[in-house]
């Protein structure tokens, strides 16, 4: 598959659709937004994927990074971003200009980098 949904807070309406291929967001906003995307939809119309991220956090099968989970989540070749942040990074990418590299300092400032 290589994307997962996140929902940062059990108490929001707020998604990110994470590539697990090159380990960054996608697309996030609510669920309306995210079903009603054209590049995203046919993609995010099972409903049991949106069932399982209510419950857990997480559309995985494997709950690795779930809620109840005190989890980091790879970010491109940089680090770990904390699951905590994930709605930080977000906000972050939505105030940077559009053609702001992944690596910009402010997001990597989010990360725990990779140990050597």
């Amino acid at each position: 598959m290589g994307h997962i949904l996140l929902k940062p807070s059990k108490d929001e309406d707020f998604y990110i659709y994470w590539s697990t291929v090159v380990d960054m967001p996608m697309a996030w906003g609510t669920r309306a937004d995210l079903q009603t995307d054209p590049d995203f939809w046919t993609e995010l119309a099972a409903e049991d994927r949106w069932e399982r991220t209510d419950a857990s956090g997480t559309s995985e099968r494997f709950g690795s990074s779930s809620w109840d989970q005190d989890n980091h989540i790879r970010y491109g070749n940089y680090g770990y971003l904390r699951r905590s942040e994930l709605k930080k990074l977000t906000d972050m990418f939505e105030s940077l200009p559009e053609d702001a590299p992944e690596s910009h300092p402010a997001i990597l400032a989010l990360l725990r980098p990779f140990e050597d």
